[in-house]
């Protein structure tokens, strides 16, 4: 390509791609219907990490109808270098990522093409996005939202950091120069969050623009049949120690010139972002009716925050459900496998709050004087459970309040 050739291209849009033919067939028809609306030149770059569906046919029935350049990977290199080797492969002046099963709002885009066309000194615009139900054609809600533009002048990291934490924004989604690209390191890191780390390197360098329209449109439910969970929900169940790594880092570029009261409000407001996102992180927990022990200390960390109104349900259904996966999974006959009773006459309390334990089998021990089979783990109302019938080897009795002791 000649050096006049590679000036042309203005947008250089990067799909990192792996076995999702399917929707990445459906994207790029929607771009081939769309293109119109985008008024600077572009090129497409696919990169797909060694995909065993139907993905290169699929880019191959595109090439004749979108400017495209694909990238076969020989191996799959992990998310993060497939999507680091397109950018470091584009030629337009600016980059933007686009996920195989989002969709580009190809008007606003150009919107912010001329902004950055006038505006030497931004490196990157961001943008909030849309959150959209394909088979309706419906936005239904938007992530994050702001009452107008902002600029952020180079190094000004107080004043990126107070947009972030007052306005709750993830700032994942945007369009940069190809050159702030090339200088980010993209090997995920499980103590920072990637795009809390990567705003703060860009502002080390350039100005960063804030636009209040979503040129972007992060894709809910792209088929009628769907049936996949989304990657960013399965993430925000465990993420919140990342998100705080990540303010923290960014925090720490200018914390050095505080006083010591100046870093407390600081980190308190650090702590009131982390604790919505944990709050956020159990109602989807919570809604899913399982790992209840994790839920619990997840609980509990919310409480010491100050959260105890942000919890999805009262605290107790925390405790209770805990004592009872606890004891659902009691193992101390080894190798032998514990069966659990309880007296037919004063059946567990906490069976009236726990929840989703219907594969959890029991015997039921018709009166006090019931024979009791080996191993087996007895759980009763009272500690002083009577074992007046036949009493085979291995039984162990336990009591609610002895249970419910381990999680106060």
């Amino acid at each position: 390509m000649s050096t006049k050739e590679h000036e042309d291209i203005v947008l250089s849009i990067c799909i990192p791609t792996f076995n999702r033919a399917r929707y990445l067939e459906s994207l790029l028809g929607e771009v081939v219907a769309n293109i119109q609306k985008l008024e600077f030149s572009y090129e497409i770059l696919i990169g797909d990490n060694c995909s065993e569906d139907t993905t290169p046919h699929v880019v191959e029935g595109f090439q004749d109808r979108l400017n495209i350049r694909y990238f076969r990977r020989p191996n799959n290199i992990g998310s993060g270098e497939n999507l680091n080797q397109l950018y470091r492969s584009a030629k337009g002046r600016y980059c933007l990522y686009l996920a195989d099963d989002d969709l580009p709002i190809l008007d606003e885009v150009s919107n912010n093409i001329a902004t950055l066309d006038a505006n030497p000194g931004v490196g990157v615009i961001f943008a909030p996005w849309a959150i959209h139900d394909k088979p309706s054609g419906q936005d239904v809600s938007q992530f994050y939202t702001l009452d107008g533009d902002y600029l952020i002048e180079t190094r000004d990291y107080s004043k990126l950091l107070a947009l972030l934490v007052t306005r709750h924004i993830f700032p994942e989604i945007y369009m940069a120069r190809r050159e702030v690209l090339t200088s980010l390191y993209f090997t995920p890191n499980k103590y920072a969050f990637w795009a809390f780390v990567h705003i703060a390197e860009m502002l080390g360098r350039y100005s960063v623009y804030f636009s209040a329209k979503p040129f972007y449109r992060s894709v809910s439910r792209y088929f009628e049949d769907e049936t996949r969970t989304q990657a960013g929900m399965e993430e925000v169940k465990d993420a919140w120690d990342r998100y705080r790594g990540g303010l923290e880092y960014l925090f720490g570029k200018f914390a050095g010139d505080l006083s010591a009261e100046e870093k407390a409000e600081w980190q308190g407001a650090i702590d009131q972002f982390v604790l919505l996102r944990m709050s956020v992180a159990l109602r989807i927990r919570t809604q899913e009716g399982k790992n209840w022990i994790d839920n619990y200390f997840i609980a509990n960390r919310i409480r010491c925050l100050g959260g105890d109104q942000y919890l999805p349900v009262p605290y107790d259904v925390y405790r209770v459900n805990a004592a009872f996966e606890h004891f659902a999974t009691l193992t101390p006959f080894l190798p032998q496998q514990a069966r659990r009773a309880y007296l037919q006459s004063a059946p567990p309390q906490v069976f009236n709050y726990a929840q989703e334990f219907n594969n959890t089998e029991f015997l039921v021990l018709e009166n006090e004087h019931a024979d009791i089979p080996a191993n087996t783990l007895v759980l009763s109302q009272e500690s002083s459970y009577p074992l007046a019938g036949r009493v085979l080897a291995n039984v162990i009795s336990l009591s609610e309040g002895e249970l419910l002791a381990q999680f106060p």
